[in-house]
């Protein structure tokens, strides 16, 4: 009912202003530009003196008010697609640079551009006050990309092998754990073998430890024909990126 009101009112509101308001220039103030010459009109109508009903000013004001709400609502659709054009996940073009939040990578943004060095354990940048090599904290980057590659921070620095609704990369490495001996006690340091799977999500800037319950999460909520897919699966622990791929490639309308 309310949606047939809008059409009905929007369409009588059409005629009312056609009838009413003169497109002429002559209409318009002297030194008004082109680009006012579609505003002027709408404040220059000229009201017959038989027309002064209430219906008529109503209609009037939810033409005006429509036209102003279309023209905010075009604005905010074009600002969000600038927003995209710049998403890092749209384009190959890395800046160089180091990501200190998660906002300069999605962006394509790095904070500290260009002048860096990496060792394969740390990064380093030149100091301005002495030109000496500085170190800089883990605790305080994100990432970072050389210009063709994105490497983001885990324990490591691991290179991101997917980008889309969810990003993806992995990182394999060596963890240790404890042992007791009961006589004489004593602890001991055991090292284990790790490899773990990490999706950020693109929308949010979080990041999750990706297993099979986190995917069929995932495929649950967005997309249940890639998840019936995915339980037929013999090995799904080695077909998590496949699928992510495959998510990715299915719900780009799902970025934000």
């Amino acid at each position: 009912m309310f949606l047939q009101w809008c059409r009905d009112e929007l369409h009588l509101s059409f005629i009312l202003i056609q009838r009413f308001v003169s497109w002429d220039r002559t209409w318009l103030r002297k030194g008004t530009t082109a680009e006012t010459q579609t505003l002027w009109p709408m404040v220059s109508i000229k009201i017959p003196r038989s027309v002064t009903n209430y219906n008529f000013m109503h209609r009037l004001l939810f033409a005006i008010l429509l036209f102003g709400q279309l023209d905010t609502i075009a604005q905010l659709k074009s600002d969000s697609l600038k927003k995209r054009n710049n998403y890092i996940i749209n384009t190959t073009d890395y800046q160089k640079g180091i990501y200190k939040t998660f906002e300069d990578f999605k962006y394509n943004n790095p904070s500290i551009p260009d002048q860096f060095t990496f060792d394969n354990k740390n990064l380093w940048v030149t100091d301005n006050k002495t030109g000496k090599p500085k170190k800089i904290k883990k605790s305080e980057i994100w990432g970072f990309s050389d210009g063709t590659r994105i490497f983001v921070r885990w324990g490591k620095y691991n290179e991101i092998l997917e980008k889309g609704r969810y990003c993806y990369f992995k990182e394999k490495g060596t963890r240790m754990t404890f042992a007791t001996t009961p006589f004489p006690f004593m602890i001991l340091p055991i090292p284990y073998p790790y490899k773990d799977e990490i999706i950020i999500n693109y929308n949010t800037g979080k990041t999750f430890l990706l297993s099979k319950r986190l995917l069929k999460k995932i495929l649950t909520s967005d997309d249940t024909e890639l998840l019936t897919q995915f339980e037929k699966e013999s090995q799904k622990g080695k077909k998590l990126l496949e699928y992510i791929i495959k998510y990715n490639d299915r719900n780009v309308s799902k970025i934000k």
